[in-house]
């Protein structure tokens, strides 16, 4: 009787040492995020969006805007396509314009978030958050467009305009931040 309890104590006295290392490894899992996010202008949906990638767990600054950058992008051609599907397509002239219209502010959206990525590869995080503002300047510029038709045909495009303005917030957040990783 006395040796299981013995070998019950031992068990929770190892179980208490390995939670020890576990617990405070795991409270940290996306602490970076959460503080770069919560300077952006919705810190939930950010902290959504961005753990959806996995390297974002215990990133630095300069992981998450990478990753931020990587989204964007990616998002960003997504958004581009469908601006050109929809431009194709038999809708009313004004709406089809606006269409396409959008559709030229992207292609210039994901140039300039591919000049992003060399600025962030060469270091430059000072050119990385003014071409994350240049980004924003022509999301804007489509939301603006779009906005003057109400339709639900724009509808998931502003929404995803929006989604791309978020990372392009977190871009310029977390690249000015990256000297605090030092």
């Amino acid at each position: 009787m006395a040796s299981s309890s013995a070998m019950l104590v031992s068990f929770a006295l190892i179980w208490m040492i390995i939670s020890m290392f576990i617990a405070p490894s795991s409270a940290q899992k996306h602490a970076k995020l959460k503080a770069v996010c919560s300077k952006t202008f919705n810190g939930h949906w950010c902290v959504e969006i961005m753990k959806k990638d996995r390297r974002t767990s215990y990133a630095d600054n300069r992981a998450i805007t990478e990753v931020a950058i990587d989204l964007a992008y990616d998002k960003a051609q997504d958004i581009q396509d469908r601006l050109n599907d929809r431009a194709d397509m038999d809708y009313e002239p004004q709406l089809k314009q606006q269409f396409v219209t959008c559709s030229k502010d992207y292609k210039d959206v994901v140039r300039e978030l591919e000049e992003t990525k060399n600025h962030f590869r060469d270091g430059n995080a000072q050119r990385v958050a003014a071409q994350a503002d240049d980004v924003i300047e022509e999301i804007n510029d489509c939301d603006d467009m779009l906005d003057r038709i109400k339709s639900e045909e724009t509808k998931d495009i502003r929404t995803m305009n929006d989604e791309v303005e978020l990372l392009c917030d977190v871009i310029k957040i977390s690249s000015s931040d990256s000297d605090d990783d030092d």
